[in-house]
């Protein structure tokens, strides 16, 4: 589900950007570890991520929209911010921002959307919604995925959210879920200790 490309903002020009190719790390003289590395850096440098009540709020003053359980994780520009959900650190710190594990919806190549596993819709509904903004509301140059995905506090993994359940059922150990399943099992008549 996942394909990364580099994109260097404002050149040649201000407003421009230009994607980086092989070629281009040929002329520059450069590596696909050393881009990587850069990217990475700038992404955590640049990141923004805020509720998305206050996102709305900070882009049409005085809509009042109020904070939902329910995020926007994009960069400075809002421009090619939707990579920055590949970086580790970027992951781990929204972990801890949302506390545990969250549903990742691509809404555009420019920004994701991020909702706490625990307030989120089922996964089916997540799939739909998606699937009709993108083709509603996302333009084809902007479009990113209609895949949700899901990213796990404890296993530190971020995956296709329907590969994920299926993964977790398996081995709900690695996931950090074999004490809920271990409750689950556990007879509703039986005390618990």
């Amino acid at each position: 589900d996942f394909a990364q490309y580099y994109v260097v903002a404002g050149y040649p020009l201000k407003n421009s950007s230009i994607k980086i190719t092989d070629g281009i790390m040929e002329q520059w003289g450069t590596t696909r570890e050393e881009i990587h590395r850069a990217a990475m850096a700038n992404a955590k440098k640049n990141m923004m991520f805020l509720n998305i009540g206050e996102f709305l709020t900070k882009a049409v003053p005085g809509c009042g929209i109020s904070p939902v359980p329910m995020y926007i994780l994009t960069n400075e520009d809002q421009k090619f911010g939707a990579g920055g959900i590949m970086n580790p650190d970027i992951q781990d710190r929204i972990a801890k921002e949302l506390k545990g594990d969250y549903y990742v919806l691509p809404s555009s190549k420019h920004e994701v959307i991020l909702l706490p596993e625990e307030d989120a819709m089922s996964l089916e509904e997540m799939a739909e919604l998606v699937q009709s903004v993108n083709r509603s509301e996302v333009s084809e140059e902007d479009f990113l995925s209609d895949k949700v995905q899901h990213y796990s506090a404890y296993a530190h993994v971020l995956e296709n959210a329907g590969q994920y359940v299926r993964n977790a059922e398996k081995d709900p150990e690695k996931y950090g879920k074999k004490h809920a399943a271990q409750e689950k099992a556990v007879p509703m008549s039986a005390p618990v200790l």
